[in-house]
């Protein structure tokens, strides 16, 4: 996967782009120099200026995606995403506009089935999730419900992070239970990977266990009375704080039943 999208930069960057502009320098020079010696062969001069003129388009053409990809970026314009997607010239960088378009749908239109399918569009371009927008589909598979895909996604690229609240969501608290430990072990300052495991569990009947990780959480807020607070609140609710917080975004979302 890194190797041909690698070969893809590569070719398009580092080799077609400086040929086409090597190329252009010589067709004009030697232009140049035909109207100079003022060459009564005007078919060659013409052959030289088309061939110049494709050239010149060539290297023009290339930044417009680029333009209008930071239009969109600049205004949220959902029509600029697709010009940007139209224009783009290599299937990497179709990829990667069509994942920008789907996070514009999902964090600006609050439209979770077109983010979707623009994601979506995305992996069928870059044969992966182009940057971090796996953690993106995950989530919007985690609102609209399909916990088995967000696992799958979450699976794929290690993100263990969203494992353990997939499968909390999932009601599947063995396997939340073993993620949560990964991330406890990836990083032990975080309070809210202590009150996951707690809530886990409180879910598993391990009640020492749960308290004693929950007391952890609170330590760990040190002086931040709103995050205890947030801390203190999943704890007590612990059989339906996460699932109400999804519950909840996908009354906020648009997705097709």
């Amino acid at each position: 996967m890194v190797k041909s999208l690698f070969t893809e930069y590569f070719t398009y960057y580092s080799v077609l782009t400086p040929v086409v502009s090597f190329v252009s320098v010589i067709l004009l020079i030697i232009t140049v120099w035909i109207i100079i010696k003022k060459s009564k062969k005007f078919s060659i001069q013409i052959i030289f200026l088309i061939g110049l003129a494709i050239c010149f388009a060539f290297l023009a053409y290339q930044w417009i995606p680029y333009i209008k990809i930071k239009s969109a970026v600049q205004t949220g314009n959902i029509g600029e995403y697709r010009k940007a997607v139209k224009y783009a010239l290599i299937p990497y960088q179709k990829g990667v506009f069509y994942a920008m378009m789907g996070n514009a749908y999902f964090y600006f239109n609050k439209d979770g089935e077109k983010a979707l399918q623009c994601i979506e569009t995305a992996n069928k371009y870059t044969n992966d999730y182009a940057s971090d927008d796996f953690r993106v589909a995950a989530l919007i598979y985690n609102i609209k419900g399909d916990y088995n895909k967000a696992v799958s996604i979450a699976k794929t690229h290690d993100n263990i992070n969203t494992l353990v609240i997939s499968y909390i969501l999932k009601n599947d608290y063995k396997q939340a239970l073993i993620y949560a430990n990964r991330c406890i072990e990836a990083n032990g300052i975080n309070p809210w990977n202590y009150c996951h495991r707690a809530i886990i569990y409180k879910n598993l009947a391990e009640y020492e266990a749960a308290e004693k990780d929950y007391r952890q959480a609170i330590k760990l807020c040190g002086a931040n009375s709103n995050l205890k607070e947030s801390v203190s609140k999943m704890y007590i609710q612990y059989k339906t704080a996460i699932k109400d917080r999804y519950f909840d975004l996908a009354g906020e979302y648009k997705f097709v039943n």
